[in-house]
């Protein structure tokens, strides 16, 4: 859960998923999200400039977006019904995004361009993963030719960690005579 108010310093979200993500009376720029999943995504009239790149935004309440700058976005109802009343704010800026089952998401935006809407069943092939089909991943380029979404752009989200980790080990049940122990250690780190 992420909530964020009234600070001076600068927050980057890199391959997160996070369930809940709240913002009041934030400087902007101060918040950036790269390639990652946000549920209930809420942005209040006097907030900043929130940064969305290449992220989906999974909303489950009828409300108005305000101070985002999204580039190869997906926003998503994930309710059934009153999915019209969603709408991203005219201080707020998309470009090449997708809005699933939200029709009238983009209808507010002077200077947006590039973006489109769907429905839910064409573009995605797994609603848990939120891979999308084949034809979408073609059909929906971002800015940078790539796929919208989390798994296109510079930095494709991916469950294994970017940090080196240690596959395998075996350690020795006891030392040598001489005080050594054997330690044999796999590491492996994200491509």
């Amino acid at each position: 859960h992420v909530y964020y108010e009234r600070t001076s310093i600068y927050v980057s979200f890199i391959n997160c998923i996070i369930e809940d993500f709240e913002t009041r009376n934030t400087p902007s720029g101060n918040i950036q999200c790269l390639n990652s999943n946000i549920k209930d995504f809420r942005t209040y009239e006097n907030h900043g400039a929130t940064s969305l790149v290449n992220c989906i935004l999974r909303m489950g309440s009828n409300y108005v977006i305000f101070g985002v700058q999204a580039i190869n976005s997906i926003f998503v109802s994930i309710t059934n019904g009153d999915e019209y009343y969603f709408q991203l704010s005219p201080n707020s800026v998309a470009y090449n995004c997708v809005a699933i089952n939200i029709p009238n998401f983009f209808k507010q935006q002077l200077a947006s361009t590039g973006n489109k809407t769907s429905s839910r069943d064409v573009f995605f092939k797994n609603l848990n993963t939120f891979e999308l089909t084949e034809e979408a991943k073609t059909k929906f380029l971002g800015t940078d030719s790539t796929e919208v979404g989390w798994y296109g752009g510079v930095l494709p989200y991916t469950s294994v960690p970017s940090y080196p980790r240690i596959t395998k080990m075996n350690v020795a049940n006891k030392s040598t005579a001489d005080g050594k122990l054997s330690v044999e250690i796999e590491v492996s780190a994200a491509k």
